[in-house]
């Protein structure tokens, strides 16, 4: 049964047989048109020679020369691809691979054996959330504006660039969706907010407080280093981390080593600095009801002035 919707896509590895299977397969079950690509140079060169952008776009995550992860950051940046679902396909099973995949804009990651049945369910799954993603990136970019540019509104997400273990809100989603329904991993997930930040907003050129939002973010996951935390801004001076393990240290300590540290300020003649209110540390497991974006909401909530620990 045709599924999808005859959706043309895109395959890229340089495993012959793993390619070919998928193709195959894509092919019969979802009644999906696959172009193969042995390498990155000709995934682009297919991506360019095509009139309309491809419906869907399976990597191997490693491949010679330019990565599967390398390679979807570039896809990511091309006009036309903000939304389309790219899945990766790989033996790695590591979560450093699936984060790593996520921030690179993955919409969901497939280990190696699978059954084609489950990339075929998933795809449906990723096509069918597109026009939800498509409505997401709309104006300011789920993934985010460059931090390097101004920041035009109190609302918009910028991305961390050069940020360890930094990633748009986008993937931050994406990653959470995916270890709670595939990963069956527990996760922590904590908000730190800006103190009065329409204020600062509203008192600070956009350039400067795009640094000092970068500069937020820099400390932030250098506090967290131990415990791998993921790290994005979701806009309105929130940022958010998760980890397996729940952060390293807790709220009062990590507020405490903040303070310490010393907040940028956002005016370089002015010695004042930034209060953060950080929240509480909440869980999500994988075998209960919880809701990623009700967990999410409620570690925002929980980092308001009133609310926080």
């Amino acid at each position: 049964m045709n599924q999808t919707g005859s959706q043309e896509v895109l395959i890229v590895d340089d495993d012959p047989d793993a390619f070919m299977l998928l193709a195959l397969a894509l092919e019969e079950a979802g009644g999906c048109r696959a172009t193969v690509a042995e390498n990155a140079r000709e995934a682009l060169q297919a991506m360019y020679q095509v009139d309309q952008p491809f419906g869907g776009i399976f990597l191997d995550v490693l491949m010679p020369e330019t990565t599967g992860l390398e390679l979807c950051s570039v896809i990511r940046s091309i006009p036309g691809y903000d939304d389309v679902p790219v899945i990766m396909v790989s033996a790695m099973k590591d979560r450093r691979f699936v984060m790593e995949a996520f921030a690179a804009g993955a919409s969901d990651y497939i280990t190696k054996p699978f059954q084609i049945s489950d990339v075929c369910v998933r795809f449906l799954r990723a096509t069918k959330d597109r026009p939800e993603r498509a409505h997401c990136l709309e104006g300011i970019a789920a993934r985010g504006a460059p931090a390097n540019e101004p920041v035009k509104s109190p609302d918009e997400a910028i991305l961390l660039d050069d940020v360890e273990r930094a990633v748009s809100r986008d993937a931050f989603h994406s990653y959470l969706l995916h270890a709670k329904a595939r990963l069956k991993i527990p996760m922590h997930v904590r908000a730190v907010r800006i103190a009065d930040f329409l204020r600062v907003y509203s008192d600070t050129p956009g350039q400067e407080l795009a640094q000092a939002l970068l500069s937020v973010a820099r400390m932030l996951s250098g506090l967290t280093r131990d415990s791998g935390d993921m790290v994005t801004y979701f806009g309105n001076g929130v940022f958010v981390t998760c980890s397996t393990t729940g952060s390293s240290i807790g709220a009062p300590s990590l507020k405490s080593m903040i303070e310490e540290a010393g907040m940028p300020s956002t005016d370089p003649h002015d010695k004042r600095q930034f209060d953060l209110i950080v929240g509480l540390d909440i869980p999500l497991e994988p075998d209960t009801h919880a809701d990623v974006f009700d967990v999410l909401n409620r570690a925002i909530d929980s980092a308001n002035p009133h609310d926080a620990a």
